[in-house]
């Protein structure tokens, strides 16, 4: 049985903070996040009205991933927090 788009965010959440993915803010709504699959390669998950975008192979075939995950969590915090410098 499939999993419906609620149990696959709630999964890629989890994968991301068990896994400790690492997100830089580049800019406002520009986030990047290193890949740990692919040492040496990192993905950059661009915010598109309001919702993070991720170029991985998870995301374009499924529209969630781990990355696109984690760089919401930071993006929800970043947006409350507007004059927090870019890090």
């Amino acid at each position: 049985m499939a999993m419906s788009t609620g149990e696959m965010v709630q999964r890629a959440k989890v994968r991301a903070l068990s896994e400790g993915l690492q997100v830089y803010r580049i800019a406002p709504d520009a986030y990047v996040v290193p890949s740990k699959s692919e040492p040496g390669e990192a993905y950059e998950i661009l915010i598109i009205n309001g919702d993070p975008a991720c170029p991985c192979p998870g995301f374009v075939n499924r529209q969630v991933c781990k990355h696109q995950q984690a760089v919401s969590m930071r993006y929800a915090i970043d947006i409350q927090e507007p004059n927090k410098s870019e890090e």
